[in-house]
């Protein structure tokens, strides 16, 4: 299972500071979307608070999926961004 994070942030000075919170969390797959590994209780609370702390909830927006292994297998994807499974990953 992960976390789909996406997000609208009307501030340029808090998207980057999202962004940069997501991108320790997770792979960006879209400019706001991040496939984010905190299927840890824990941890996705230490990201929900960080992003949280960031946000002006009058303004921006912010919805978290959760995506389980049976329905990743079912996703379609278009385009050049193909994620890359860090299971598949070899290193040299």
């Amino acid at each position: 299972m992960f976390r789909l994070v996406c997000y609208d942030i009307a501030s340029p000075k808090r998207l980057k500071k999202v962004a940069k919170i997501c991108e320790s969390y997770g792979i960006r797959i879209q400019k706001s979307c991040f496939q984010a590994d905190v299927t840890d209780k824990e941890r996705f609370k230490n990201l929900l608070g960080a992003i949280s702390i960031e946000m002006d909830r009058k303004k921006d927006s912010l919805v978290i999926y959760s995506v389980c292994d049976d329905c990743n297998k079912l996703k379609v994807e278009i385009g050049p961004n193909k994620i890359i499974d860090p299971d598949e990953v070899i290193f040299l």
